[in-house]
């Protein structure tokens, strides 16, 4: 039912969609997935054409032998003696008698022209199968390399490599990540709400939409700019240990950084849910918004609390106004994820 992170119930769009901000979407040419597609699409590619390249060739042979005239065809197993024909003289193909192998000789019945080694036909097929064979195994390495299953962010704890092949579930990026003028905030620029059904505790926003949710902006020390309060902020997040209280084994990745926004994304060790985490300026004051949300269920079992709080310490050794995520501040969300109190029906799909 968990994961120590997440019990997956819903999911939300994927297309992507931003006002102020371009936002790439996890997964997009340049990362991380996309390079490591490139060998087994290498792979894919070398191997089919390997195996076409060995199937036209014996193909080829095929019209000389299986589909010549009777009188001509030489017995499976017989070699064949290839010899250069002179236009002043016609010849006729005999079969020798030392041999029973086809051998061009005159009409006079003389001595063969030319007889020499020849590559056994049973060889020559031998090869071609064994060559289209490589060329099918290669394409199918390819095709396996494509198809496996999603590897972790890079800084993921090694770890991840014991749950490699259980079934991921990152959810689905939302349409409206960013800064952007929200119908919620009535039209004044925001971060996006928590708003999946029934509002469950697992997103927390400066946009709300109530108290259960709502965060106060982060205050930077007197006098820094909001662009050196988004580079502080960076810099904690880069040094943000994985696995830190049992949390985001998977590792993280920033995925937009501008000079007032920062997105990045963090990912549980076992099933891969991954959690969006934003940072911008705000446009009406001095202060940072920020967010963090599950894409998809409904308890996170305290995850984006224990991430959000290990930043907010951060900020606060550096003289930021950031408080911490608390019981006392947030009992709903604390009693809900700790199973002190039953989940409502309205956050059930």
């Amino acid at each position: 039912f968990f994961e120590s992170s997440h019990m997956s119930m819903f999911r939300t769009s994927s297309v992507p969609r931003y006002s102020d901000l371009t936002v790439p979407v996890h997964g997009a040419p340049g990362d991380g997935a996309a390079r490591r597609a490139v060998v087994p699409a290498v792979v894919l590619c070398l191997g089919s054409a390997l195996a076409a390249f060995a199937l036209t060739r014996d193909a080829s042979a095929a019209d000389a032998t299986l589909f010549a005239p009777a009188a001509v065809r030489p017995a499976a197993g017989v070699g064949i003696t290839r010899a250069p024909l002179q236009a002043s003289r016609p010849h006729v193909i005999r079969r020798s008698a030392a041999n029973e192998a086809p051998t061009a000789r005159s009409v006079s019945g003389g001595a063969p022209l030319a007889d020499g080694p020849s590559l056994p036909h049973g060889t020559a097929w031998t090869w071609g199968f064994a060559t289209t064979g490589l060329g099918l195994v290669l394409a199918g390495l390819g095709l396996l390399g494509l198809a496996a299953p999603a590897s972790a962010f890079d800084n993921a704890l090694p770890e991840y490599a014991e749950y490699v092949n259980v079934k991921k579930r990152p959810g689905v990026q939302a349409d409206d990540l960013g800064l952007a003028p929200r119908a919620e905030l009535k039209g004044a620029p925001g971060l996006k709400v928590c708003g999946m059904q029934g509002l469950p505790p697992n997103c927390f926003s400066t946009s709300g939409p109530d108290a259960d949710h709502a965060v106060a902006p982060l205050v930077p020390p007197k006098g820094k700019s909001q662009e050196a309060a988004i580079a502080d902020i960076r810099r904690v997040v880069e040094r943000y240990p994985v696995g830190q209280q049992n949390v985001d084994g998977g590792g993280f990745r920033i995925v937009a950084s501008e000079p007032k926004y920062l997105y990045a994304q963090f990912e549980s060790l076992k099933q891969g849910f991954i959690d969006d985490v934003e940072f911008a300026a705000d446009p009406n004051g001095t202060g940072i918004l920020w967010r963090t949300s599950s894409r998809i269920g409904v308890l996170d079992v305290l995850v984006n609390a224990k991430r959000a709080n290990w930043i907010l310490a951060e900020l606060e050794k550096a003289g930021w106004t950031a408080p911490q995520l608390t019981e006392a501040t947030y009992p709903e969300y604390f009693q809900l994820n700790t199973f002190q109190k039953p989940i409502p029906k309205s956050m059930l799909p």
